[in-house]
């Protein structure tokens, strides 16, 4: 079970959330499309939208009758004035206390699927999809890519956390990680796991607005923040950040 304090920080923090977190590139989309085939007739859940950038990219995408749910409140008044004019059903709940009696054809959680207890969520999912129906699940997973500014950040956190480490390979083993989940579930088959990486130059204050969105350094002391923005000045006040998006398609099996 994830820590419940730790879930509900992004609520708190919806506006750093909103303006630092990054969208998911088109290919993720075009995948999508390829394998599951959705269009304006499909029947969508999204779990876990946040503030919304991925369901402005799925909805731009496909226009499909879209569900979104989402249980934090601030995240939910967002939501529901930044998409007042589209057809979008928001409601505010969690997944797991979340019913329907409609059966749908794609159900898609991007960078939130790991917050929902494991016991529940293929099972659960796999009773909101139709026949054959497609749980699609994808993250953004960041590193810093040059490896010297990346050690040096990381010498940073283990002043602060000696068990924190900030490294490409430490993405690589949650990115195994969740493939295996879904590879043992009963519920679902993996059909597609794809990893893109696309590589993004930052200023040093959009780097620490993305920082105060993760879980891993928002509860540290803020003399971190400091530290941190003090190297990037000697690297001009640039990074370069490696987005790895690991795009996760299952399908619902047809016995279970």
């Amino acid at each position: 079970m994830k820590d419940e304090k730790q879930k509900w920080y992004f609520n708190e923090y919806y506006e750093t959330y909103q303006s630092a977190r990054l969208g998911y590139v088109d290919d993720v989309y075009q995948i999508i499309s390829s394998i599951c085939g959705f269009n304006s007739n499909s029947k969508i859940l999204e779990i876990g939208a946040g503030s919304g950038i991925a369901t402005n990219e799925i909805y731009r995408k496909w226009h499909p009758d879209l569900t979104v749910v989402e249980p934090g409140d601030h995240f939910v008044s967002l939501l529901k004035h930044k998409f007042a004019t589209k057809n979008i059903k928001i409601i505010g709940c969690n997944f797991e206390s979340f019913y329907s009696s409609n059966k749908y054809d794609g159900i898609i959680s991007a960078t939130a699927f790991h917050w929902i207890d494991k016991s529940i969520k293929y099972k659960k999912a796999s009773d909101l999809l139709n026949e054959k129906g497609y749980l699609v699940l994808y993250w953004n997973n960041y590193s810093v890519f040059d490896s010297e500014i990346n050690n040096e950040i990381s010498n940073i956190y283990k002043h602060y956390n000696e068990q924190f480490e900030c490294n490409y390979q430490k993405q690589l083993l949650k990115i195994e990680k969740r493939r295996k989940d879904i590879e043992e579930s009963s519920e679902f088959t993996l059909v597609e796991h794809k990893e893109i990486e696309n590589i993004i130059t930052v200023s040093s204050n959009d780097f620490l607005a993305l920082l105060e969105t993760f879980i891993g350094h928002c509860y540290l002391d803020k003399q971190i923040n400091t530290e941190i923005y003090n190297l990037l000045k000697s690297y001009e006040g640039i990074i370069d950040l490696r987005v790895l998006v690991n795009l996760e398609i299952a399908q619902k099996k047809e016995y279970v």
